[in-house]
């Protein structure tokens, strides 16, 4: 009997733990979440002070984790176009800080002539 009890309990102190573990892992990865979903959203917002809606815009590739941020911040609102160009504006994502800076990224913009 004192076997079992203490079976019972060792297995519910090891589900506890998993749980506080899992729950853990839950919030911080909630909190990468909002993280990037706050650069996002900065971005976008710099983006429109940048570049009008019904104006064509290349996006300047540099490295996949980069365009994914650039793609998330415009590719929903803005008139993306293939050939540069078409464009009269270019926008890119760099690692950098500053005033305009979105979660140590900012948002570059070149024109085309």
């Amino acid at each position: 009997m004192v076997l079992v009890t203490c079976l019972g309990v060792l297995t519910t102190v090891a589900v506890t733990a998993h749980t506080h573990t899992t729950l853990a892992q839950l919030a911080s990865q909630q909190a990468k979440n909002e993280a990037k979903q706050h650069i996002f959203v900065c971005l976008s917002t710099r983006a429109h002070h940048l570049v009008s809606a019904d104006e064509p815009v290349s996006l300047q590739r540099s490295s996949l984790p980069l365009d994914v941020l650039l793609d998330g911040a415009v590719a929903s609102w803005a008139d993306v176009v293939t050939d540069p160009s078409s464009a009269r504006v270019g926008l890119r994502v760099k690692a950098g800080t500053g005033p305009d800076a979105c979660g140590g990224y900012i948002l570059v913009i070149r024109t085309h002539p």
